[in-house]
C-alpha cells in the first residue's frame, strides 16, 4: 500500500499502525513501508478501523454491512453483523440483538475503549445512530437534533465518545455522554448529547474554547491522552478537556517537517496516536506519512522527499513489499514502490546503477527476465513501469558477474528512462 492510498489509520495497544485503502485490505506499518497485513472478503468495503484493546484492528465495513476483527497475524474474523451485500433494490436494516444476528446498517466509524466495548456511528436522518458491541450483545442509541450527515470518525475520550462531521456547514465535534436510562423497568447506559465544539455558524481554524473554536475541514479524529486530536485539512488539531481546541501543528498546504505551525501538510486524511503519544498521519497530498508529536514535532516516516529512504537495513522490508506487490500483480503498488525509490535514487544524485538497492533484486526473481520484458513492453504505464524496473535489477546482477560495453550501455539507457519516468 502506498502512502496516498491510505484513507484510514489506527493504532493499537502494542504500538502497531495499521492503515486502510477504504478498499478490502489492511496493511501495517513495517520499517518504513506499509505491507499488507489482511484482505477482507468480496464486496467489503472499509469504512473505519479502530486499534482493539486485545491487540490488531476492529473494521466497519459498509460494503457487507459487518464489523471485523483483524489479530495482529492478520487472521478476519467475524465480530458482529450479518451480512446484507449490495445488490439493486436491496436496502439494509438495523437491528439488535447477539452479535451474530444483529443488522447494521451503513457504519461509517468506529471505535473502541479499554474494557472490550466498540461503538459504531451510522447515519440516521436527522439523527445520529451509536451501535454499542459488548459481551457478544449490539443495541442501538439514537441521538436527534444532531448533522444528518454521516460521522468521520469517533473517538473514546475517558467517559465520552466524540464524533466528528467535516461535511457540514459548518463542520463540528460533537461529545457525548453516557447517563442513565429506566427502559422497562430496569436501568440502562445509553448515550446523550452534552456538547457541539466549534461555531455553528462559522467556517475556519480559530483555537479556543467549546463553540468559540472552528474548524475548516476536519476528517478524521482519534483519541490522545487528557483528549483527541483530529486532522483539519492543513492542519492538526487538538481538543483538550473535550472542550478546549488547540492547533499543534500546520498552517497553509504546502510540505514541510519542523515544529508547529511552521511545519507543512497537504490536506490531511487519517490519523492515529500510538501508546508512545505520537500522531500518525496520511499526507496523500505529498504520498506521504507524517508523525507528530504532541508537542508539534512533525517528520515524515513514509515520503518521497527521504533521501536515505532505502538503505540496506531496508532492504529486505523492501524487497518482500515489492515482492508480494508482484505476486499479488498489483502493478501499479509495484510501480509505486519502484517510483519511490527513483525519486530518492535521483534526489542522492547517485550514480547508476546503485548497488545499495540491489537486495531487492530477489523480488525481480518472482517476475523472471521473460515476463519482465512482456511486461516492460505493456501498454499499460504501470505495468511497463515494472516490468523495466525487474529489467534494470537483473540487469544490475548481470553486470555485477562482468558484462560487456553494449549490455553496459543499454542498462545506462534503461536507467535513464526509469529516471524519466520517475520524474
Amino acid at each position: 500500500m502506498l502512502p496516498n492510498d491510505v484513507k484510514h489509520l489506527a493504532a493499537d495497544p502494542d504500538g502497531s499502525v495499521f492503515a486502510s485503502d477504504g478498499g478490502r485490505r489492511i496493511a501495517r506499518l513495517t520499517g518504513g513501508w506499509l505491507t499488507n497485513a489482511a484482505i477482507l472478503p468480496a464486496d467489503a468495503r472499509i469504512s473505519a478501523i479502530a486499534g482493539h484493546p486485545n491487540g490488531g484492528v476492529v473494521v466497519a465495513d459498509a460494503g457487507l454491512n459487518r464489523i471485523w476483527l483483524v489479530s495482529p497475524a492478520g487472521k478476519v474474523h467475524a465480530l458482529a453483523g450479518v451480512e446484507q451485500p449490495p445488490g439493486l433494490g436491496r436496502k439494509p436494516v438495523r437491528s439488535d440483538g447477539p452479535a451474530s444476528e444483529a443488522r447494521f446498517r451503513s457504519p461509517t466509524a468506529i471505535a473502541s475503549n479499554d474494557s472490550g466495548e466498540l461503538f459504531v456511528a451510522e447515519p440516521g436522518g436527522d439523527r445520529i445512530v451509536i451501535r454499542t458491541i459488548f459481551m457478544d450483545s449490539v443495541t442501538t442509541d439514537e441521538i436527534v437534533g444532531l448533522p444528518h450527515l454521516p460521522a468521520l470518525g469517533l473517538a473514546v475520550v475517558n467517559d465520552a465518545l466524540c464524533a466528528v462531521f467535516g461535511i457540514g456547514d459548518p463542520p463540528s465535534v460533537v461529545v457525548l455522554r453516557r447517563g442513565e436510562r429506566a427502559d422497562s423497568g430496569a436501568s440502562d447506559l445509553s448515550w446523550r448529547l452534552a456538547m457541539i465544539v466549534g461555531s455553528r455558524t462559522q467556517r475556519g481554524s480559530a483555537d479556543g474554547p467549546g463553540t468559540d473554536a472552528r474548524f475548516a475541514a476536519p476528517s478524521a479524529i482519534s483519541a490522545t491522552p487528557g483528549g483527541c486530536a483530529l486532522t483539519d485539512g492543513a492542519r492538526i488539531r487538538l481538543i483538550l478537556d473535550v472542550d478546549r481546541v488547540t492547533t499543534v501543528a500546520g498552517s497553509t498546504p504546502g510540505y514541510l517537517d519542523g515544529h508547529g505551525t511552521s511545519a507543512r501538510f497537504g490536506l490531511l486524511r487519517a490519523i492515529a496516536c500510538t501508546p508512545d503519544r505520537r500522531l500518525f498521519v496520511a499526507d496523500p497530498h505529498n504520498d506521504a506519512l507524517r508523525v507528530v508529536t504532541l508537542e508539534g514535532e512533525v517528520s515524515t516516516v513514509i515520503g518521497a522527499l527521504r533521501s536515505d529512504r532505502i538503505s540496506v537495513n531496508e532492504s529486505t522490508v523492501v524487497s518482500k513489499a515489492f515482492g508480494n506487490a508482484i505476486v499479488d500483480d498489483n502493478v501499479r503498488e509495484a510501480w509505486g514502490i519502484a517510483r519511490v525509490f527513483l525519486r530518492d535514487h535521483r534526489l542522492g544524485a547517485q550514480p547508476w546503477p546503485d548497488r545499495t538497492i540491489q537486495p531487492t533484486s530477489v523480488a525481480s526473481a518472482r517476475l523472471g527476465k521473460e515476463l519482465s520484458t512482456s511486461w516492460s513492453q505493456s501498454d499499460d504505464p504501470d505495468r511497463s513501469g515494472v516490468g523495466l524496473f525487474c529489467l534494470w535489477l537483473i540487469e544490475c546482477d548481470e553486470r555485477d558477474q562482468g558484462v560487456n560495453e553494449i549490455r553496459d550501455h543499454r542498462l545506462r539507457r534503461t536507467g535513464q528512462d526509469l529516471d524519466r519516468r520517475a520524474g
